[in-house]
């Protein structure tokens, strides 16, 4: 057996206009703020600070490799004849 369809009432709108008026009309009023700790607000800021920096240190990582590869090329000698691989033996 198939469960009986529940029709249409004015607690259950069908079109979208009427749901956004019930919607709307259930929100109406003041919602009173609720206290914040110190420890709470202490965090996010810590948070917020800590989320600033993070692009800071990866550009300063970033950095920090391209120089690495930069000294690398200065200091390591291509030319030298130690570093050449010989054919003989």
């Amino acid at each position: 057996m198939r469960p009986a369809r529940a029709t249409p009432t004015l607690s259950s709108p069908t079109n979208l206009e009427e749901r956004q008026r019930v919607l709307l009309r259930a929100f109406r009023g003041s919602i009173a703020p609720i206290a914040v700790s110190l420890s709470y607000r202490l965090g996010i800021a810590l948070a917020a600070m800590m989320m600033a920096l993070l692009p800071l240190i990866y550009l300063g990582l970033v950095g920090l490799v391209c120089y690495g590869i930069y000294y690398h090329a200065l200091t390591t000698s291509a030319s030298s004849p130690s570093s050449v691989p010989s054919g003989g033996s």
